[in-house]
């Protein structure tokens, strides 16, 4: 069975190298991006079986981001990352999965919490009435 993939967008290098050597280790393929504008450009390219995004970035947020995957990639599972303590990561959590996130994890997250979010998101992302 192939590997997995998976696309994993943050402005901060340091979480997006973390994560990536997390699922790796995990046994899935990883592909980063730095920003939405760099995720889209990357998902005209190739196809992932999960997105994990930060809701907070420059350029192009995650919001925007998960509003196109809907649109034009509705296999991909979706899991929306933001900042936990703050009201403002909280609001973009609430709005990800109003919009369709198949999961959503405030930071600081541990990796097994990343790898559950993942689980939790293979379950849902194809049960019948979700679009």
């Amino acid at each position: 069975m192939p590997r997995r993939s998976i696309l994993v967008v943050d402005d901060e290098e340091a979480i997006r190298d973390t994560m990536s050597v997390a699922l790796d280790a995990a046994g899935f393929h990883v592909e980063t991006a730095a920003n939405g504008v760099d995720a889209s450009e990357t998902l005209e390219k190739e196809r992932f079986d999960f997105i994990v995004s930060d809701m907070l970035m420059p350029e192009r947020d995650g919001l925007e981001l998960l509003s196109e995957v809907r649109r034009k990639h509705r296999e991909t599972a979706f899991i929306a990352i933001s900042g936990g303590g703050q009201v403002s990561g909280k609001y973009y959590l609430e709005m990800a999965r109003r919009l369709g996130a198949d999961e959503v994890l405030a930071k600081p997250f541990s990796h097994a919490q990343l790898l559950a979010a993942i689980d939790v998101a293979i379950q849902g992302h194809g049960t019948p009435g979700r679009s």
